[in-house]
This record gives structure tokens, sequence and C-alpha cells, in this order.
């Protein structure tokens, strides 16, 4: 069974890339500060069944590359003061396979598992080209 989170319209999550931030209801006073302040740092956000209010960090990667998910300094620090109010913080890798399958994996968020990139890698990468 799919965990009750992963598409937004199918599982109640919801993505905050190119939305204005809205009031949840079911979000107390604290936690919608706290998502408004992160909201253009982080992925996805849900209720769970405990009302508790989770984030998501979303990666993609193609199946056998082994190196860490790049992330902002921003995001990072989303994600840090979140959990450091105890709000459940986890990850999610999208893995593109071969054969065109699609597979993920949810995750407890581990900064650890993750590259500090503000994009200045990319730049230099195209400048060179």
């Amino acid at each position: 069974m799919w965990p009750n989170f992963s598409a937004k319209h199918r599982y109640g999550a919801k993505r905050t890339e190119g939305y204005d931030f809205r009031k949840e209801p079911d979000l107390s006073p604290k936690e919608n500060a706290l998502l408004k302040r992160l909201w253009k740092s982080i992925d996805l956000y849900r209720c769970d069944e405990s009302g508790q209010l989770e984030i998501y960090e979303v990666k993609a990667k193609t199946f056998g590359v082994s190196r860490r998910s790049d992330i902002t300094r921003s995001s990072l620090a989303a994600y840090q003061q979140a959990l450091a109010q105890n709000i459940n913080v986890h990850s999610v890798t999208v893995t593109f396979h071969d054969n065109w399958e699609v597979s993920f994996v949810i995750e407890d968020f581990d900064a650890a598992k993750f590259r500090v990139n503000d994009g200045g890698h990319y730049r230099r990468d195209l400048l060179s080209a």
C-alpha cells in the first residue's frame, strides 16, 4: 500500500512551489506560521492521520547513480528549522530505472545524505561546455 502523501490530488499532499501560501485550517497557528516562513524552501507538506504537520524534500535520481542528492543551503536550513520544532521531516527519492519503471523511497530526513549545492556547480559546467 502506498503511503498517503505522494501525489497532490490523489494522496492529499500539497505542493508549495508556484503557489501562494494559504493558511491550512487543520494546522495550529504556530504550524501555519512555520509553514509560511519555510514556504519557498520546502517541496511538499501534509497533515498525518493525527493532524501533525509533515514536510517532505523530494529528489529524483537515475538508477545506478550513487552520489548524494544536491540541496540548497536555504532548503537545508528550512528542514533543520522544522526538525528543531519537532516537525516530522522526510525525504522522498524518486528513482528512474532503465526499463522505464519508477520507484520511490520515503525516509526520515538525514542531512548527511545530501550535498549542499547552491547552483554554482551547474553554472561552471555550462560555462566550460
